[in-house]
């Protein structure tokens, strides 16, 4: 997996680099954002892990999770991507977040229980 750039995404790219990477300048935040890899950590996960994700999120590409998901150690992970027909299909499920988060829920008491 490789780091994508986050810059052309509005306001959030703004914030996270002014306030969390402490840079003004767009230009070093990539740099500062390169010790925030996934990469060689997520493989060794082996706690459950769930990945949601919109089919038609313009942020983060499909391709992304899928790889995310194909690289995760654990053995019991699961890739939920929504669809524009059921909804959720946007960044963050932000089309109908209510359903997202029911997904969510619904899969940690799937995972909590004894």
């Amino acid at each position: 997996m490789t780091l994508r750039r986050l810059t052309g995404h509005g306001w959030i790219s703004i914030v996270v680099w002014r306030h969390r990477i402490r840079s003004s300048q767009h230009d070093e935040a990539p740099t500062k954002l390169e010790q925030f890899k996934l990469d060689g950590v997520v493989q060794k996960m082996r706690c459950p892990f769930l990945i949601v994700h919109g089919a038609d999120d313009e942020q983060v590409p499909l391709a992304d999770a899928q790889a995310l998901y194909k690289a995760s150690g654990s053995p019991d992970k699961t890739l939920r991507v929504f669809t524009a027909e059921e909804g959720g299909a946007q960044h963050c499920q932000r089309d109908y977040l209510t359903l997202g988060v029911a997904e969510m829920w619904n899969w940690f008491e799937d995972k909590l229980k004894p």
